[in-house]
This record gives C-alpha cells, structure tokens and sequence, in this order.
C-alpha cells in the first residue's frame, strides 16, 4: 500500500487527507534515487500505517484507481471516435450527430476535414489534437 501511496500525485494524496508524519514521508520518498533508500523509505511508512486505520486509506486507493480505469476508458473511446473520423468512417459521422443534437456541426467537420488533411488551415496532428478535445468535451457533457 506504501508504494500505491507514493504512486499518486499531489491531488490525489490531498485527497485521502493523511496524516501529516505519514504524508510527509510519502512525499519524501519521491525524492529518493537510491534503491536501498527508497526501500527503507516504503518500510518507514509501513511502520507509520500500523497506527492508522489503512481500511480507510485502502477504501480511498480503490476509489482512485476505479476513477483512472474510468479516465483511461473515456479516453481510449474518444481516441477511436476520433481515428474513425479521420479515417473517413461515415458512420461514426452520424451517429455522433444523431446521439449529439447539440453538437456544432461545423467546427465538427471543419476539424474532422483539418485532421485528414484536406483542408491547409492547420496541421494534421495539431487539428487531430483539437478534434481529441472536442470530443473529449462533448463525451464528457453527456457521460453517455
């Protein structure tokens, strides 16, 4: 659980509201390039959990990790809408518009059409970032 500690990030460590010893030597051990260094670290902070009810703070981790397995789930959607588009999937064109009536249609296919390449307004890669967000955006209004 220590090293699942010192995984997260500085939100997400604000958010389990730790103690302050024990948040004190999570943060810490990321400093440490040290092998050896690290690993008496995570033992330090195993013998700090032994005071704490680590229920709590496990019940806190799974929430965590359920909400990335949620995060990577909407972006690997929104990846593949975004590839089908580019890749000219028609398809996916209308179903978008069906199940999205509020959607701007025209920067939608503006982006889409800056993305394959057709239009010289913007790089590719760049309009294929752009496209990313816009549906990243819509996706994340309706949550299905």
């Amino acid at each position: 659980m220590g090293e699942d500690l010192v995984a997260l990030d500085d939100a997400q460590l604000d958010v389990l509201d730790l103690p302050s010893a024990l948040k004190t030597a999570v943060c810490e051990t990321r400093t440490f390039k040290s092998h050896g260094a690290y690993r008496r670290q995570l033992q330090y902070i195993g013998r700090l959990m032994r005071n704490y009810d680590t229920g709590i703070i496990q019940q806190a981790l799974q929430k965590i990790a359920a909400n990335d397995d949620e995060k990577r789930r909407h972006f690997k959607i929104v990846e593949r809408w975004r590839d089908e588009l580019v890749n000219g999937d028609e398809g996916r064109l209308k179903w978008l518009l069906a199940n999205y009536p509020d959607i701007d249609q025209r920067q939608l296919h503006h982006l889409v059409n800056c993305a394959r390449g057709v239009t010289t307004q913007m790089n590719a890669k760049q309009a294929a970032r752009k496209l990313f967000r816009f549906l990243s955006r819509l996706m994340g209004e309706s949550r299905f």
